[in-house]
């Protein structure tokens, strides 16, 4: 009567790729050209930070042959 669970799909790795590096530039960008507070820095490096995350398990993912 349970039907089994499926594995929550992700988003292709080739669509996540250019959406990390976008992150990791926009943080630079964001960190660069806006005023120095402590709370516009602290956000730049969390988007950077989550940038990174994607980009690196992207790479992994394609590295593993998955499309």
């Amino acid at each position: 009567m349970t039907e089994p669970q499926q594995n929550p799909q992700l988003p292709s790795p080739k669509i996540l790729l250019p959406v990390g590096i976008m992150f990791i530039v926009g943080a630079v960008f964001a960190f660069l050209l806006m005023d120095p507070h402590v709370v516009t820095s602290a956000l730049a490096g969390l988007i950077g930070l989550a940038g990174v995350a994607m980009a690196v398990q992207s790479i992994m993912r394609l590295v593993r042959g998955e499309k």
